[in-house]
């Protein structure tokens, strides 16, 4: 009995084995391409959004520095 369990798990480790390889390139990848383009909507959405996020803040640091006469080569007595 031992023996027909072996050779029925050597079978079954062989089908397996022999299945996957059979597979074609679709089924083998089609998670890891759905996961690529799935992640992709959202880097780029937040690559934009952290671009305008940047660009706001430098033009409010620059508006602010005009507002008060305090550019980036005002002499503050070597504080900033």
């Amino acid at each position: 009995m031992e023996t027909l369990n072996a050779i029925s798990l050597a079978i079954t480790e062989r089908a397996l084995i022999q299945a996957r390889e059979e597979k074609s390139f679709w089924q083998k990848y089609r998670w890891y391409i759905i996961g690529g383009l799935a992640a992709l909507p959202p880097q780029a959405a937040l690559g934009w959004w952290y671009l305008r996020r940047r660009k706001a803040k430098k033009a409010a640091l620059k508006r602010s520095e005009e507002e008060t006469g305090l550019g980036p080569y005002s002499n503050m007595g070597g504080h900033r």
